[in-house]
């Protein structure tokens, strides 16, 4: 069966990201290094951040989610803020940016996977969400494998656990409110 143009995007815009992810490895270091000699390394990442969410909650406010969409987008965004104050350095914060969009665009390509499939309903849901997060996760671990050959950076578990705790929980925000948003259209 062929790709639909919609699902084409969403792989390809995945694995552009992941690209970039792991293009950037070995010269992140000099801008990161910049910033923090100037102190505007926490600024910058609190701005990227912003920058990030503003588009998000702009789609959230335009497709009018239902009161459990609502609920369940306050309790991952919540979970998701919590998280990141989990982490103690600013460059490491990034990982749930890179990692969470990159979990929700994996998602999505799956979900349009599974309906040119002409599977459909919650299980088809789940399983296109939990295809995502494997393949965001085993992401994340090809992005400390390749830093654990290269000479000024290094292999981290922890940055690991990043990757796949953001992936994990960006791609349950977007299954749970799916799941609420179908709810709430039944009531």
């Amino acid at each position: 069966m062929r790709w639909s143009r919609r699902e084409r995007r969403w792989w390809f815009a995945s694995l552009a990201l992941v690209i970039l992810i792991y293009s950037t490895l070995y010269i992140v270091r000099t801008p990161t290094e910049f910033l923090r000699e100037r102190n505007l390394l926490r600024p910058a990442v609190a701005t990227a951040f912003i920058s990030a969410a503003l588009p998000l909650l702009w789609l959230v406010r335009r497709s009018r989610p239902g009161a459990r969409e609502k609920a369940v987008l306050v309790v991952c965004g919540g979970l998701f803020v919590w998280l990141i104050r989990l982490a103690e350095l600013p460059e490491e914060r990034i990982h749930f940016l890179e990692y969470g969009l990159l979990g929700g665009m994996l998602f999505q390509a799956s979900r349009l996977r599974a309906e040119r499939l002409g599977r459909s309903g919650s299980r088809a849901e789940l399983g296109a969400a939990v295809l995502a997060m494997v393949l965001a996760g085993l992401a994340g671990w090809g992005d400390e494998g390749i830093q654990a050959v290269l000479p000024n950076r290094y292999y981290d578990l922890r940055d690991i656990v990043f990757n796949v705790v953001s992936s994990t929980v960006a791609v349950a925000a977007l299954w749970l409110s799916s799941r609420a948003r179908a709810l709430d259209r039944r009531v």
